[in-house]
């Protein structure tokens, strides 16, 4: 009698209602597991590009350093301060245009160059992302605030 009424069910006149709420129990039933997957893979996600970004601004200022502590270098922040060598004179040149020394080639590179342009740039990850990832955000309900508030902050209460 059980057989006959599960065989009434799957195969009667009420099979498209049983097989659309086996399709809501699987889908349902998927679903948490899914979110968590994609939740973990977009964090990972976002946490890449931002460490590319703080590696390239680590890179550039240890550049930086290293050029500072050469003897050519500390000759160059010397004169950039107004000092001069043993021998030499101060000469002013007036009107001259910044951009023509060798040092607007860094700013037209992607390396953010200040630690408020880096904050910016990771910031900026999050919304500089391909179509798929906003619409997949929306369908799974991904907050990248919520993540990245603990781990910023290190709040141990989130265990």
């Amino acid at each position: 009698r059980l057989v006959q009424g599960a065989y009434e069910l799957a195969c009667g006149r009420y099979r498209v209602v049983f097989y659309l709420a086996v399709a809501a129990a699987v889908g349902i039933g998927l679903y948490m597991p899914a979110r968590d997957f994609y939740t973990a893979y977009r964090a990972s996600y976002i946490l890449e590009r931002q460490m590319e970004i703080r590696k390239a601004y680590n890179d550039s200022l240890e550049a930086e350093v290293d050029r500072y502590l050469s003897k050519e270098g500390i000759e160059e922040a010397a004169r950039e301060q107004g000092m001069v060598m043993p021998g030499e004179k101060t000469i002013t040149v007036t009107g001259a245009d910044d951009s023509d020394s060798g040092k607007g080639s860094d700013k037209d590179s992607e390396a953010p160059m200040t630690s408020v342009e880096v904050e910016q740039a990771e910031q900026a990850v999050y919304d500089d992302c391909p179509w798929y990832f906003q619409v997949l955000d929306a369908v799974f309900f991904f907050d990248a605030d919520e993540g990245r508030q603990v781990s910023s902050i290190g709040d141990s209460s989130a265990k």
